[in-house]
């Protein structure tokens, strides 16, 4: 059985003292998010009551800066959608924008498929800010995102990945601010960075591991049609060509500290897999990680094959775990 005690895990050791610290989670109680100190809190899935009144107003008396961008969605419920905090004593905030992902889809982009994009019950989001970072005085932008949810479209969440990078790179363009600014990303991406075993929705090979479109894109900056997620493959689409990240090309901070992401960050009893992740594009080094709350005994992505079976987490939500996701943090010093 998993335990809800979680330590960090020292990775470096900070040359400057100039070390932030970012949190992930879909979605926090209020306890973690004060418990894990951050300066920059990405969450996901909050409802707009909660972003003003809980959550919120409880992250706004410990002197932090939030926004939100709440969505409806094909799952009946209040609006919720991702919010981005930051702590005001570390960081100059210069501007901010919460948007739907399909707000950067240019006129250009026609056909079928770029119709399911742009469809208007799909508010998928993100909230971005330009920040300064007080003590070393380096500019940098941070952003709360969450891709879409349904397992049997991951060619949708890869074109919003795509046209989340283009969001980040107009934000900073149409602020006279270099693509080439640090960016610290966290959010619910819904998107494995390893598949071992066929599912419904791929055949995958025996002994093989399939890497989902989206992290491919966010890691390797682009994904070709002869990728498994490209709409090419996902439903014989012809008109569609190669994604881009627009120049901008991630590292996942847990990869980072520990040559691989976690292998489960949200666990049901249908399903378990990594969705969450803390993406870094520029001059960081990750000094510490939140560890993971069950023992991770595989030491590469090979050696990893039914996760129910790897990993001794049970379903979640539970009196220990008030979220089906767990939360992600890592602490990084700005070189």
């Amino acid at each position: 059985m998993a335990s809800s005690h979680r330590a960090f895990k020292a990775v470096s050791h900070a040359s400057t003292g100039a070390v932030l610290r970012i949190v992930s989670y879909n979605i926090l109680a209020n306890k973690e998010i004060s418990d894990l100190r951050g300066d920059i809190v990405c969450l996901q899935e909050v409802e707009e009551e909660v972003f003003r009144q809980d959550i919120g107003s409880m992250l706004r008396q410990q002197g932090f800066e939030g926004w939100h961008h709440p969505r409806s969605s094909d799952i009946k419920g209040p609006k919720e959608g991702p919010c981005l905090f930051v702590r005001t004593s570390s960081f100059e905030i210069h501007a901010h924008s919460a948007a739907c992902l399909r707000d950067a889809l240019s006129d250009s982009r026609r056909g079928a498929f770029w119709d399911l994009v742009r469809d208007g019950k799909r508010e998928d989001g993100a909230v971005l800010a330009l920040l300064t970072h007080r003590q070393t005085g380096r500019k940098l932008l941070a952003a709360s995102t969450h891709l879409y949810w349904h397992p049997a479209f991951p060619d949708i969440k890869l074109a919003q990945a795509e046209l989340l990078c283009k969001m980040m790179v107009d934000f900073l363009k149409e602020r006279n601010e270099a693509s080439t600014i640090p960016i610290l990303l966290g959010g619910d991406f819904n998107s494995l960075w390893g598949k071992w075993q066929s599912d419904p929705f791929d055949q995958v090979p025996p002994g093989e591991c399939l890497v989902s479109g989206v992290y491919e894109l966010l890691t390797m900056g682009t994904v070709t049609s002869s990728h498994h997620d490209h709409p090419a493959k996902r439903r014989g689409t012809t008109d569609v060509a190669d994604f881009t990240t627009h120049g901008l090309v991630f590292q996942s901070s847990y990869k980072l500290a520990d040559g691989r992401d976690p292998p489960v960050t949200n666990a049901t009893r249908e399903f378990m897999g990594c969705l969450d992740y803390i993406f870094l594009r520029g001059p960081f080094d990750v000094t510490e990680v939140l560890e993971m709350p069950y023992e991770d005994k595989h030491g590469s992505k090979e050696s990893l094959r039914d996760l129910k079976k790897d990993v001794q987490l049970g379903p979640i939500p539970n009196e220990a775990f008030p979220s089906d996701h767990l939360s992600i943090c890592c602490s990084v010093e700005l070189q």
